[in-house]
């Protein structure tokens, strides 16, 4: 490749939209978290009683829609989620080590813009304006609308309905807790450890307690403000899709961290402290009468916690089931989830052949027992000839299959229905070699192939209705040639985003790394 001067750089396509997109999508203002130290609320007489989610006719108290107030010419809306960088490493100085960094937001907001200047190229009308979250006006392309923080509402996960099922009921009902922690509830837990982290680190003692996972847990003072923004975030984006009044896009990206597969009811994990995409799933039944949902998870890692949550969920709506073959009242349907993930096998959390763990991520079951779940291991693959002629197509394609043989199977109602993405790029081939030892990896292209292939199952089972939550991740040009590739998928064909990989190239990321060095 010839040698490439700021100039050169300039004058590239990318120029025109990128320094605009990325200042929206890497907004710096904060707004102020809640204190961690603050005594929760007095327990609320709803949530305390809160039944069974399959039983519940209530809404959530907290819904996180933006305002819309005409119809929007955007066909898919970027969250992005500013406060998820206030959680921090802060054991050490030195956090040289810790990939879950909050610098991997900027990363897919890079990607992203980068992805709008080239789409503007083919699908913009002249730019339309947005407000952004500095009250000023940002040129953006009038294909996406970017979703600023401080136009949706704030959740408070103490109060909020949908996290209090999935960490605090669900918890209940599998009796997950341990025995140090049963008195108190996962959520006011947090807040606890949230509140006393900075004294246990000067102390020399770890802020994370000892039954939890000490190696990929941290948390710092703004910890609770990320968590709350990222559900909020994640919920707004459920909102704008799934409602019936929203008259917003039908596609959404929430860009927001840490991740949340890795979460169980109450069982942290993996980097991840609740769990985003299931707390988004519920809020979407309770407040928009979603009845089905299917998840497709393609992080490097299978999303164990995902996965348990999901059958826990399947295991009450099966039972609810049941109990309506019997004489009684009438309820309303219970959600049913499909789970499917794509993943290396040895890597984390299987990386040391636990049986129980090893044998959840390899379980393929329809419909017995009221379960849904389909997990495909990630394969090596000599050439680009050979991963897009044998494994996606034959494999994992499958993926995809499965998601419509459930809405199929289970006469999913296309209104009441679904899909959320567990976006991860960290299978990608531009990962960081410490994540990619066992070379289960994808090329870049097929998470924008991935995104324009659900998305086509969306407009045949969901009416378009699709949301994307970031998972893992956590080299830059990973995240950046992933998430180029992935807003590509959400907006053009399969045959097109193929047509076009030439955009996240090497040779274009190294192009990207000489502009963002001379301009930032």
């Amino acid at each position: 490749m010839d040698e490439l001067s700021p100039t050169d750089v300039r004058e590239t396509s990318i120029d025109r939209t990128l320094s605009a997109a990325l200042d929206a999508l890497t907004i710096s203002r904060v707004s102020p978290g809640p204190d961690a130290e603050a005594t929760p609320p007095a327990e609320d007489p709803d949530l305390a009683h809160l039944p069974p989610l399959p039983h519940s006719p209530e809404k959530s108290r907290t819904s996180a829609s933006p305002s819309v107030a005409q119809p929007s010419k955007a066909r898919v809306a970027l969250f992005s989620a500013p406060a998820c960088s206030l959680h921090t490493y802060i054991r050490t100085s030195n956090s040289s080590t810790i990939v879950e960094r909050p610098q991997r937001l900027r990363a897919v907001a890079v990607g992203l813009a980068c992805a709008l200047a080239r789409l503007e190229e083919v699908l913009s009308d002249p730019p339309s304006s947005v407000d952004g979250p500095s009250k000023s006006t940002v040129s953006a392309p009038d294909f996406v609308q970017l979703v600023a923080p401080e136009t949706y509402s704030d959740i408070d996960i103490r109060t909020h309905a949908a996290t209090a099922y999935v960490h605090n009921t669900l918890a209940d009902l599998e009796d997950e807790r341990t025995s140090d922690s049963a008195e108190k509830v996962y959520i006011e837990r947090l807040y606890d450890l949230v509140g006393t982290c900075v004294e246990k680190v000067s102390v020399k003692q770890s802020e994370i307690p000892p039954e939890w996972p000490q190696g990929d847990l941290y948390l710092s003072p703004g910890s609770m403000a990320a968590f709350q923004s990222s559900i909020a975030t994640v919920c707004a984006a459920a909102d704008t899709v799934a409602s019936p009044l929203s008259m917003g896009p039908k596609r959404a990206f929430a860009s927001v961290r840490p991740p949340g597969h890795h979460c169980s009811s109450a069982q942290p994990s993996g980097f991840c402290f609740l769990n985003n995409v299931a707390i988004a799933a519920v809020h979407a039944h309770l407040n928009h009468s979603i009845t089905h949902v299917a998840i497709l998870d393609i992080d490097l890692h299978h999303g164990n916690g995902t996965q348990a949550i999901a059958w826990a969920i399947n295991a009450e709506t099966n039972k609810q089931a049941e109990s309506e073959d019997l004489p009684g009242p009438d309820t309303k349907p219970g959600l049913q989830i499909y789970y499917g993930s794509i993943h290396d096998i040895l890597s984390y959390p299987c990386e040391t052949g636990d049986r129980s763990l090893t044998q959840a991520a390899s379980i393929c079951i329809h419909g017995a027992h009221g379960q849904h779940i389909e997990n495909i291991h990630l394969e090596p693959y000599t050439s680009d000839v050979d991963f897009w002629g044998r494994l996606y197509p034959q494999k994992y394609s499958q993926l995809l299959k499965k998601a419509d043989d459930f809405f199929e199977r289970t006469g999913a109602d296309p209104e009441k229905s679904l899909i959320f993405v567990s976006c991860g790029f960290d299978a990608c081939s531009h990962e960081l070699a410490s994540m990619s030892r066992h070379k289960r990896n994808v090329p870049p292209t097929f998470y924008g192939r991935f995104a324009a292939d659900a998305q086509c199952l969306a407009e045949k089972r969901t009416k378009g209705k699709a949301v994307t939550v970031l998972e893992g991740g956590y080299g830059d040009r990973a995240l950046q040639s992933g998430a180029m590739a992935y807003l590509v998928g959400m907006l053009m064909s399969p045959e097109e985003v193929m047509q076009r990989e030439h955009w996240w190239s090497v040779d274009e990321l190294v192009k990207v790394g000489i502009f963002l060095e001379f301009f930032s």
